[in-house]
């Protein structure tokens, strides 16, 4: 915002530059090439009135006399010519032969009575030329004419130096926004940046983080204490959940643990009798509510920060949950393979990968027939670890894929009424660690690929 706000301020500075000082250059220019040309002008009508009776005598060494100091104390050229245009005096050629200048427009002009002035190009020298011509008269009649005349650079040389005035003028101005913008614009952004760094700590679960009341205008002022009335109402809310979780996970996990426990005391006494099935269905559901109940305390948990990630062998982690379910899959007559070849270490929260393994492993066993083989293996993807749970259930249409870890979604082939919150924790375990969990169609045979990515150390 400071780099935006400072050159918003050189933008229209230069604007302003621009519009006053284009103007002002041209008008300073046409005075410089009008007061040169004036003050030629002048001279050679005073150098006219001069020379009057010495060219009407045709004196030429007095003629030399007083055009030659003149043209050696201006350093111009100083050409005197008779009635008839041929030289009497040229300060460049003092001792050369006359020369007929008669066909100069300046020369004819002024034999004509005229005093022309201005600026042409001279074809015999091969550049431009400042002029100025006056008549040499007397009585009405016209003896001959004087001319001085100036390359044009001289006066391209002034108009130059009226342009790099203009421009270090106009430079000296930038300069000094620069340095009032830079001030001014960090001045007004100093509050808003720490009003985003506190902002910052806000998102990364910092819910202690507020804004001090900002010196400056009274609408920063504004912003930070409705930031702060904000922080303020969101620590406690996020506190007021916590609670719940907490007394919630308390009052609910209870009674469920003490009528599953009532339940399975009953089992004895009903081992012959016909209440058995009952009896087991009852407490299966007991235990899918504790899921359930479970499952719902996580994903109302706040995200905050999250806990603290480590280092972990996530080869490791893949061993050890494939042989806890290797019973159960030898209960279903199903082949329960790993592929982990050597370490792969990888960012994780304790705990959540072999959590998100659990729930893969679960549906993937769930979905396969017997005789099916459920592959978990592992690879390297650039900066990611990806744990991979193959199995050749039906699989999922694209549809299902794209709403698997909605909460409470369950697929329409889902055999044992889960409770439809897996994936979702799954997801949430994932997001935790750093990584991500995704749902893909195996290519080129049925079932489902299960995967989740981690950030590789």
């Amino acid at each position: 915002m400071t780099r935006r706000l400072l050159l918003s301020y050189f933008l229209l500075t230069g604007f302003v530059l621009l519009v006053l000082e284009i103007p002002l250059g041209f008008s300073l220019t046409h005075n410089a090439e009008h007061n040169l040309l004036s003050g030629v002008g002048h001279d050679a009508t005073v150098l006219a009135t001069l020379v009057e009776d010495t060219v009407e005598q045709r004196q030429a060494s007095a003629i030399a006399g007083s055009a030659g100091d003149y043209a050696r104390r201006v350093g111009g050229r100083v050409i005197v010519v008779d009635s008839d245009g041929t030289t009497l005096f040229d300060s460049d050629h003092p001792s050369g032969p006359p020369e007929d200048f008669s066909n100069r427009p300046e020369i004819r002009q002024a034999l004509a009575g005229a005093s022309p002035a201005g600026v042409r190009y001279s074809a015999t020298l091969g550049y431009d030329l400042a002029y100025a011509s006056a008549p040499v008269a007397s009585g009405g009649h016209v003896h001959g004419a004087v001319r001085i005349t100036y390359s044009a650079a001289a006066l391209a040389r002034q108009e130059h130096g009226v342009w790099l005035i203009l421009v270090g003028v106009g430079s000296v101005v930038l300069a000094a926004v620069f340095l009032v913008g830079w001030k001014l614009a960090r001045s007004t952004t100093r509050p808003l940046r720490f009003l985003e760094g506190v902002a910052g700590r806000l998102a990364a679960g910092d819910l202690s983080a507020r804004a001090g009341v900002p010196k400056g205008p009274p609408e920063l002022r504004s912003l930070s204490g409705a930031f702060n009335q904000m922080a303020s109402r969101l620590e406690e809310l996020v506190t007021s959940q916590s609670e719940f979780a907490a007394h919630a996970s308390h009052e609910l996990r209870s009674p469920l643990t003490a009528l599953r426990l009532r339940l399975e005391n009953l089992e004895p006494a009903l081992a012959r009798r016909r209440g058995r099935d009952d009896l087991e269905a009852a407490i299966g559901e007991t235990q899918r509510l504790a899921h359930i109940v479970d499952g719902l305390l996580l994903l109302a948990r706040p995200g905050g920060s999250g806990p603290a990630r480590e280092s972990l062998d996530v080869n490791a982690a893949v061993r050890e949950r494939v042989a806890a379910w290797t019973a159960l899959a030898e209960e279903r007559e199903v082949d329960l393979a790993a592929s982990t070849p050597g370490v792969q270490l990888a960012e994780a929260v304790p705990g959540h990968v072999e959590q998100i393994l659990d729930n893969y492993l679960a549906n993937a066993l769930e979905v396969s027939h017997p005789g099916a083989i459920v592959t978990v293996q592992t690879e390297r993807q650039g900066p990611w670890v990806e744990v991979h749970v193959l199995d050749e259930g039906p699989g999922l249409s694209g549809e299902e894929l794209a709403r698997v870890f909605e909460r409470f979604w369950r697929g329409g082939g889902s055999r044992d009424g889960g409770s439809g919150l897996g994936l979702s924790i799954v997801r949430q375990l994932a997001g935790l660690s750093g990584g991500e969990a995704q749902l893909r169609p195996r290519v080129g045979r049925r079932g489902v690929d299960a995967v989740v990515r981690l950030r590789a150390c």
